[in-house]
C-alpha cells in the first residue's frame, strides 16, 4: 500500500502521486472521504461524479497538476459516455488506499507435505 504510486492521465500528460500517509491525512483534511469514494464507486453503475471529481482533482494536485475539482467535473459531463476510463482510473486509484489482502497459500503458516 505506502511502497505503491498512482499513475493518473490528464490531458494528455501522465501524473504520478506516491501512497503516503501523508497524503490520505491531506485528503482527507480537504474533505476527501476515501471510505465512502471506494464504497460508491464499488457499488456499479454511474457513481456521483462530485465524489469521483474531487478524488481525482485532489490526486492530480498531489501529482503536480494545476487543476480544479470544477475541471475534472466538467471534463467528465461533457463527454460523459468516454468519461468511463477516468471513473475507473479513480476506483483504481482509491483501491490503493487500502492494504493488499494476502492470499491464503501465500500467509499460512502451515507448510505443506510432498
Amino acid at each position: 500500500m505506502f511502497d505503491d504510486s498512482i499513475s493518473l492521465k490528464w490531458q494528455g500528460d501522465k501524473y504520478e502521486c506516491p501512497v503516503t500517509m501523508s497524503l490520505i491525512k491531506r485528503l482527507e483534511r480537504s474533505g476527501v472521504n476515501i471510505l465512502e469514494t471506494a464504497i460508491e464507486l464499488d457499488k456499479g453503475g454511474i457513481p456521483k461524479i462530485s465524489l469521483v471529481s474531487e478524488l481525482y482533482a485532489a490526486l492530480l494536485q498531489e501529482g503536480g497538476c494545476d487543476v480544479s475539482e470544477e475541471d475534472v467535473y466538467t471534463s467528465i459531463m461533457a463527454d460523459p459516455a468516454s468519461s468511463g476510463d477516468l471513473v475507473l482510473s479513480a476506483k483504481v486509484a482509491v483501491n490503493m488506499f487500502f492494504p493488499k489482502i494476502e492470499a491464503p497459500e501465500r500467509t499460512s503458516k502451515k507448510v505443506k507435505k510432498s
